[in-house]
């Protein structure tokens, strides 16, 4: 009797020791929420419990006090993005649970834990990838496209690219008649590389869109290639995304990048231009593309064109005027 009480009192011990190890360690957060949604006009009930369940997870993270700092520190756009990061990296153990549904709608329960530690390195993923391809800010074209989220959060960034979506491979342009083809001194010379996409191709069509707004400012000429250049142009398409808005209705979200850098140190600026806009069901998605990113193209040239030092050569040494 006495060994039998010991035993159970040895494994009651390590328990308990089980336990507090596990509710206590500093480095864990102890996620919970519940919300309820309601079934949309032809969607199916499954569709409505994966959105209760991606709005649970961001309302059990979004006012937790160790993300206090990044709150107080990003602007609201940034923060979703912070959270939806953790969401789909970070989140461990995550269970959920329908607690009721009918035909009207779905409810759901989450249970999750989050290590604390996992938060800075989200935190450090994010800053790097909005520094290389995401700008912050969005520009909309069309006031409907400001309407609320039916579910009352933030539109879950996709960072991942939609390839369904091709950017219209137009045969390639001939550069403007004014390309220097001979040693100008006089002139900033500047080369236009292709215009490279989120699937690893690339085209030469839009090479003339770009050199129109450069050579807006007569002391610039653009070269065939890079080995007389003063400055290099590189662009690319991040994204390319169409989304259905209703039955008539499509929108069409673009983000392009724009590098411009110098052959003669180590200048160089980057600049992002990301629109939403609308189209007709029976619009061509792919010459809508190709018209909407010729428009940003010419606008981020427009933007680094200020930035384009005047380069004057006298018996073959640079002169650089101050910074415009």
């Amino acid at each position: 009797m006495r060994k039998t009480l010991f035993i159970y009192l040895c494994i009651n011990l390590l328990w308990i020791s089980f336990l507090r190890a596990e509710t206590f360690d500093p480095d864990i957060i102890t996620l919970y929420s519940s919300v309820c949604e309601a079934i949309r006009p032809e969607e199916s009930t499954s569709s409505t419990r994966m959105r209760a369940t991606d709005k649970a997870c961001f309302k059990a993270l979004e006012n937790i006090g160790d993300l206090s700092f990044y709150r107080s520190q990003y602007d609201d756009h940034k923060y979703n993005l912070l959270i939806y990061k953790l969401v789909d990296t970070y989140l461990e153990d995550l269970t959920t649970r329908t607690t009721s549904q009918n035909e009207l709608k779905v409810c759901v329960e989450i249970t999750g834990f989050l290590n604390k530690n996992n938060i800075s390195s989200a935190a450090a993923e994010l800053a790097e990838t909005q520094q290389e391809a995401y700008p912050e800010k969005l520009e909309i074209e069309k006031e409907a496209l400001t309407m609320p989220s039916p579910n009352g959060l933030p539109p879950k960034p996709e960072i991942k690219i939609d390839e369904k979506v091709a950017i219209e491979q137009a045969e390639i342009a001939d550069l403007p008649s004014s390309v220097s083809k001979t040693q100008d001194n006089t002139k900033t010379k500047i080369f236009i590389e292709s215009t490279k996409f989120f699937n690893n191709t690339s085209t030469n069509a839009f090479q003339h869109n770009i050199a129109q707004v450069l050579e807006e400012r007569p002391d610039i000429i653009i070269t065939t290639g890079t080995n007389d250049a003063d400055y290099i142009i590189k662009t690319k398409v991040l994204r390319a995304k169409v989304d259905p808005i209703n039955k008539q209705t499509n929108r069409l979200q673009m983000v392009i990048a724009i590098e411009l850098q110098s052959t003669k140190d180590d200048f160089k600026l980057l600049e992002h231009q990301n629109r939403f806009i609308l189209f007709e069901n029976s619009e061509d998605e792919q010459s809508v593309a190709s018209g909407l990113l010729k428009k940003l193209l010419k606008k981020a040239t427009s933007q680094i064109l200020p930035k384009i030092k005047n380069l004057t050569y006298d018996s073959g040494a640079i002169i650089t005027p101050p910074k415009i």
